[in-house]
């Protein structure tokens, strides 16, 4: 798969093999990178577009701290990188949410056939999940369009959304972003009743757990030991996240423990992503922002952060955020996309598609 992600500039967007903990090793170990972005999906738009030296994006192969412990130790076998951008979501951090004690998904190397794998692509066609001229790209190898791009494409979500992966790791969201399905968080609904809910991520918490803050003490000196130079940053919630969270503030105290705790250390809190004039219009989602945020978040680290501020193409970012800011997306190739961005959190934005010289 990352052959041909090399190859071809390839979007990986799987159905049924996802293993995004393995994809991430392999692609590493196959790209040796000087900069890597770990953490969970809300470190996934990081793009190598942003950087001057080899980066690849390993969000999403932490689900939480005890799996970021497992996966530098299997990275660090073959691969040691120059510096991590570690984002540490704050629901790691209390003990009302549970990490699981094994990782099945590990274990889907994709090249094991179930009768379930043989039969879904068949109840996919038949229940109108996929079409017919996508079917037919199950048994080819050939170069796979997708709606939304002029790049090749592997797996089922790709070829018929081009959600998955780009050969740099980071994600495209093209389902939501141009209207293919209905966003599940219109107007951040979604994001607010997990909050007022207390539930799925949001779970609420008055102390930090010591535990689980011993198993980032225990990540920081595993890149210690191995001379990795770590930046740390908190991701953001949209302005309208923030703000609903801050109307709980008496169910989260663990947060602002968690934060003082993390004083004592050298980090980058963007937890309220509104101080650096981002907003809603540039959230895919209550908790997952789009490029454009990360291109804030990388625009502040560069002016603080002496290692990193010569690998990011400040230049770039800079020109990105001018021109596209108040959108989720910014274009680097006029040729990437087929589609324009349009409301798709029915906030009211108000999309003008910029001119590319």
């Amino acid at each position: 798969i990352i052959n041909r992600q090399i190859q071809n500039n390839s979007i990986y967007g799987t159905a049924l093999n996802q293993n995004t903990f393995g994809y991430k090793l392999e692609l590493i170990k196959q790209i040796r990178p000087e900069i890597i972005a770990l953490g969970s999906s809300r470190v996934m738009q990081f793009r190598e577009e942003s950087f001057n030296n080899i980066f690849i994006n390993a969000g999403g192969a932490m689900g939480n701290l005890s799996e970021g412990i497992l996966f530098l130790n299997q990275m660090l076998k073959y691969h040691k990188p120059k510096h991590i951008i570690l984002g540490l979501d704050f629901w790691w951090f209390t003990d009302n949410r549970k990490e699981p004690k094994f990782y099945l998904h590990h274990k889907n190397t994709g090249d094991i056939l179930t009768q379930k794998k043989i039969l879904q692509p068949y109840y996919w066609l038949f229940n109108g999940k996929i079409k017919l001229e996508s079917f037919k790209y199950i048994v080819s190898n050939d170069l796979i369009p997708n709606p939304l791009t002029k790049h090749d494409s592997l797996g089922i979500q790709a070829i018929n959304t081009s959600n998955g992966f780009r050969k740099d790791g980071s994600y495209s969201y093209g389902k939501y972003i141009f209207g293919f399905k209905k966003s599940k968080d219109e107007k951040f609904k979604n994001t607010f009743s997990r909050i007022e809910q207390g539930i799925n991520r949001f779970e609420y918490g008055e102390y930090l757990s010591s535990e689980k803050f011993n198993k980032l003490k225990e990540i920081l000196n595993i890149l210690k030991e191995n001379n990795i130079n770590v930046t740390i940053v908190i991701p953001p919630l949209s302005p309208s996240a923030y703000n609903k969270l801050q109307e709980h503030k008496e169910d989260y105290k663990y947060i602002n423990n968690l934060f003082t705790k993390l004083n004592k250390i050298d980090y980058f809190n963007f937890h309220n992503i509104a101080s650096i004039n981002a907003t809603d219009c540039e959230f895919i989602d209550g908790f997952h922002g789009g490029d454009i945020v990360y291109q804030r978040i990388l625009k502040v680290i560069s002016e603080k952060n002496n290692y990193l501020r010569k690998a990011i193409n400040i230049i770039q970012i800079k020109k990105n955020i001018n021109i596209y800011k108040g959108k989720v997306l910014s274009i680097e190739d006029e040729y990437f996309y087929n589609s324009k961005e349009i409301d798709f959190l029915k906030l009211g934005c108000r999309y003008k598609t910029p001119k590319i010289k």
